[in-house]
């Protein structure tokens, strides 16, 4: 808990995949992954993100033998169709929103007194920002998202501006950056590392311990990174180097399943 923020090592997927086998060996392995940026490459519009079937298969082979969770900032519905395993749990909305397996009833949700304000901000940002052409706004359940990855360099300013005025109006809500987005969510303490390690506590069976494994590409993803147990694995997924609070880095989304595809092979 509590993890220093430095430069990761990278790491090829293969490497990983055998410090994940000998780490975990005499614990319950839990995978945990985040969607956009890791299981699917970052993309210009949020619906062109689709899981390829070569992922989705592999993530199948997976459930079958260990606890898999996605821990997203999409909508838990939206990531839910978009993977199409019923055997997964899924924490939508920065982790607002979880729910387990369909065959029971695995679930937790926070922040349902927010939802008409949550509402009331969606309206108010597609009408202040419909003018600026590549900004879209993406409204879900539990959150709003601001993207700009579309927009013009000259037009950040005023989405800063609508962004500032409209959290002044919704004081209740506060701001979450990631890449090329900002997000709206309910100000409470609650986050993608929270969601983790309720998660967590719930997969670990009884009279053991588990090794939870995670894998994020954002911003976002530090809070999970920094709540993760000292028996646990944080794995930036990134291109570049940056300071993170994980302890290695995947080189990009190609890793990850190289990575995944490795660990569903391995001899029980």
């Amino acid at each position: 808990m509590g993890h220093k923020e430095d430069v990761p090592q990278h790491i090829t997927a293969k490497a990983l995949a055998d410090r994940v086998r000998s780490a975990s060996c005499g614990f319950e392995l839990v995978l945990l992954l985040d969607y956009d940026g890791t299981l699917t490459p970052i993309v210009d519009r949020p619906d062109d993100a689709h899981l390829s079937a070569e992922t989705r298969q592999v993530l199948c082979d997976l459930s079958a033998r260990y606890p898999v969770a996605i821990i997203s900032g999409r909508d838990r519905h939206d990531v839910q169709k978009r993977v199409g395993l019923g055997s997964l749990y899924y924490a939508g909305s920065h982790g607002f929103d979880i729910a387990g397996p369909a065959d029971n009833s695995f679930s937790h949700i926070e922040g349902t007194e927010f939802l008409p304000e949550i509402r009331q901000t969606i309206t108010s940002l597609e009408g202040n920002l419909a003018e600026l052409p590549g900004v879209l706004v993406e409204g879900k359940t539990y959150s709003v998202a601001v993207h700009t990855r579309l927009a013009a360099d000259t037009d950040i300013p005023a989405v800063e501006k609508v962004i500032a005025e409209t959290l002044k109006k919704h004081p209740r809500l506060r701001t979450k950056k990631g890449k090329y987005v900002v997000e709206f969510i309910p100000d409470i303490d609650w986050n993608k590392g929270y969601a983790a390690m309720w998660l967590i506590e719930r997969l670990q069976p009884a009279n053991s311990t588990v090794f939870p494994v995670f894998l994020g590409d954002d911003q976002t993803d530090e809070d999970v990174f920094a709540a993760l147990p000292d028996n646990g694995l944080g794995i930036m997924v990134a291109q570049k180097p940056r300071p993170s609070k994980a302890s290695l880095r995947l080189g990009n989304t190609s890793d990850v399943v190289g990575f995944l595809k490795m660990i569903a092979a391995q001899q029980p």
